[in-house]
C-alpha cells in the first residue's frame, strides 16, 4: 500500500453554530451526513431544538450538545479526508461516513465505500470550541 495524501482540518465550533442558526440543525445534518450517519444523528438529536441560542452562556450549552459535537466532527473529519483524497478522488460529503470503530475504544474511522480500495485512517480531538481532525489515505 502507498500513501494518497495526508489532511487535516479544524472546525471553530461557533462557526457551525452560526451554521445550524442560519439554516436549522436538521438542514445542515441533510446537507453533510451520509444515511447512516443521519440516521445515528436523528436518534441523538431532539426533535424540537427551536429556538436557536445566537449568543452567551446559550451558546455555550448549545455546543457542548452531543448531536452538535457529533456534527462539528463529522464536518472536520470529512474536510481533512477530502485533503488526503484530492486531487485523485473527489467524495462528497456523503460519500464518506464517520463511525466508531468497534472493539478500538471507540476509535473512529471512515468509510468510503465508492473506491473500496482505499483504506482512512482517522484522528479527532477536540477541546473547548476546537475539533481537529486527521486522515491519512492509503491504496
Amino acid at each position: 500500500m502507498g500513501i494518497i495524501g495526508i489532511g487535516i482540518d479544524i472546525v471553530h465550533a461557533p462557526r457551525i453554530a452560526s451554521l445550524v442558526a442560519r439554516r436549522t440543525p436538521q438542514k445542515l445534518a441533510t446537507r453533510i451526513l451520509s444515511p447512516n450517519e443521519l440516521r445515528e444523528w436523528k436518534t441523538i438529536c431532539p426533535p424540537a431544538l427551536l429556538p436557536l441560542p445566537q449568543t452567551g452562556k446559550e451558546l455555550d450549552v448549545f455546543m457542548a450538545e452531543k448531536w452538535f459535537r457529533f456534527l462539528t466532527v463529522r464536518w472536520a473529519v470529512k474536510e481533512a479526508a477530502y485533503k488526503a483524497l484530492f486531487p485523485l478522488y473527489k467524495p462528497t460529503w456523503k460519500d464518506l461516513t464517520v463511525f466508531k470503530a468497534s472493539g478500538n475504544g471507540g476509535k473512529p474511522g471512515l468509510a468510503f465505500e465508492k473506491f473500496g480500495e482505499v483504506s482512512l485512517h482517522v484522528s479527532v480531538s477536540h477541546d473547548g470550541e476546537y475539533t481537529v481532525a486527521n486522515v491519512l489515505a492509503e491504496a
